[in-house]
């Protein structure tokens, strides 16, 4: 299955780098979202015949077995098992890489909005299978109709980042988003989930709302300074580990990427570079992408630009540590009398001051995970909360 999953993730790669090139190349983009659809379909063919032969082991062994079978039987359920939870794993990261697609057109910061309820502070449930649903067909002319007269237009199933509607066209400055029903029994439902579509358009207008998340305020607040990306002395260090099997390289100050093939003898590696911090912190990105929802943060496949370093990365074979020495973080925060202390493996945060109760933020993981400058994020997340933490717990 990985040899299938890696090849996938390789043809999908290069594609993507011609699609970023040319971003109205309305062949290439339906290419693109025919390969993600081809891929679910094979990835739900295979886990309904995984259920099935499971369903089939599960009432094999309730029958009676001598010892030799019923081992047997239970070391097929097992395997069975493993099988539906990579296959899980595989249809998970098939919506990540359509993630990707919207990515190209619009600001990240405005696709994360299209990603949450309307009635619940939560994400919006995500759909189910892609096939078999009830109005596919139709679904499926209209986006053909709409691509064959050159409009920029996504399948909306085909990632975890757009939750709202069916379809997208993405020719505005604001996406048009269509909800496609085929009963006019479904006319009432399709009216609330417009409605809901167009909250998200208001807020995104006006930067605040009381009208999505619940009923929660939410507000977007502007950066003080553009932000500043690490992309191509990350990228760098990759090609150099591709080359000579690891690369250890300082990224800016107190914070450094390793990077190293599989099978690579721990031996070679020289971390001298970290040997003198104080409190270094480690990111393992590997572990971090196979236990964290990814639907909110920028796409692996647009961060990462070599086609095998991002295959081998997403497939186990490519590894990703960042380091950063806590005390650029201690110094930061000092300096606008705050209390930074990390509360998870991945870098969440939690932030005291003498103006309020504790603040929490995901601001340092998501600077490490899209590639982003860790000082500029600790920069904008120190002022942020020293001037008005209050106006930081409301958002987005």
């Amino acid at each position: 299955m990985k040899k299938y999953f890696f090849k996938q993730l390789y043809d999908f790669k290069i594609e993507l780098n011609e699609l970023s090139l040319d971003k109205n190349n309305v062949d290439l983009l339906l290419k693109i979202q025919e390969r993600l659809l081809s891929w679910h379909r094979s990835l739900e063919n295979f886990s309904h015949h995984r259920k099935r032969r499971l369903t089939y082991l599960s009432k094999q062994k309730k029958d009676p077995n001598n010892r030799l079978i019923s081992k047997q039987i239970k070391k097929s359920i097992k395997i069975c098992i493993d099988q539906l939870n990579e296959l899980k794993t595989f249809k998970l990261w098939a919506r990540h890489l359509g993630n990707s697609i919207p990515h190209l057109y619009y600001d990240k910061g405005d696709l994360r909005a299209y990603s949450y309820s309307v009635n619940s502070i939560n994400l919006k449930e995500l759909s189910g299978d892609l096939f078999g649903k009830e109005g596919q067909d139709l679904e499926l002319e209209i986006f053909y109709k709409l691509l064959s007269e050159g409009y920029k237009t996504l399948l909306n199933d085909l990632t975890s980042l757009i939750r709202h509607a069916d379809i997208m066209v993405m020719e505005k400055e604001v996406p048009f988003l269509m909800e496609v029903k085929k009963s006019k029994a479904t006319s009432k439902t399709a009216e609330r989930q417009i409605q809901d579509a167009n909250k998200i358009g208001n807020y995104l207008l006006k930067d605040n709302s009381t009208e999505i998340r619940g009923g929660a305020i939410s507000k977007r607040i502007s950066t003080s300074v553009e932000e500043i990306s690490n992309k191509c002395s990350i990228n760098k260090n990759f090609e150099k580990s591709k080359k000579d099997g690891y690369c250890f390289s300082k990224i800016e100050d107190g914070f450094y990427c390793l990077s190293h093939l599989r099978g690579i003898e721990p031996s070679r590696i020289d971390i001298s570079l970290i040997e003198n911090l104080e409190k270094p912190v480690f990111f393992l990105l590997n572990q971090f992408k196979n236990q964290e929802d990814h639907s909110l943060f920028y796409p692996y496949s647009l961060s990462i630009d070599d086609p095998e370093i991002f295959a081998n990365f997403l497939c186990g074979n490519f590894f990703i540590y960042f380091i950063i020495d806590w005390k650029i973080v201690a110094n930061k925060a000092e300096i606008k009398k705050l209390s930074v202390t990390p509360i998870s493996e991945f870098l969440a945060l939690e932030i005291f001051s003498d103006l309020s109760q504790p603040i929490y933020s995901y601001s340092l993981m998501k600077a490490i995970v899209e590639f982003t400058s860790v000082h500029w994020a600790l920069d904008e997340l120190c002022t942020i909360c020293a001037s008005d933490p209050l106006e930081f717990n409301n958002q987005e």
